[in-house]
């Protein structure tokens, strides 16, 4: 392929994950409202029993045996979530590298503190759902 070629496929790409991003969190936004909730989807066992406790109008003992669930499939889950994590996290800085190229100096200041504060809430929540089982 020539190198014009090239860079239309990997600034559609580019596009193409801006979007996704885009539109992922203001699907999470909205659901979020709807479901009247502070912390969200991730956020840990008690906050999905008590999601699905609404939205299905769970008995006591369905509440007890869904926690039950949780907790029994929480090992495998975590395994599969550690094993994604070192990939998520390279893709997640080459995006962000690729986003970088296309800031001004100063966008790319912002872009940083952003960013850095995106993290921070990903560790927050990390350690809220690893205490929340």
């Amino acid at each position: 392929m020539q190198t014009s070629t090239w860079r239309a496929v990997i600034l559609l790409l580019l596009a193409a994950l801006c979007g996704g991003a885009v539109g992922s969190a203001v699907t999470a936004r909205v659901i979020g409202h709807r479901l009247e909730r502070p912390e969200g989807p991730g956020h840990g066992t008690e906050w999905y029993v008590a999601m699905l406790t609404r939205e299905l109008s769970l008995s006591g003992t369905q509440q007890d045996s869904v926690r039950a669930v949780l907790r029994r499939r929480r090992a495998p889950m975590d395994s599969v979530m550690a094993a994604l994590r070192p990939g998520m996290d390279r893709m997640r800085d080459s995006i962000r590298g690729d986003i970088r190229t296309l800031l001004t100096p100063t966008q790319q200041a912002r872009f940083a503190e952003v960013t850095a504060r995106l993290d921070a809430h990903r560790r927050n929540q990390m350690k809220r759902d690893s205490t929340d089982r």
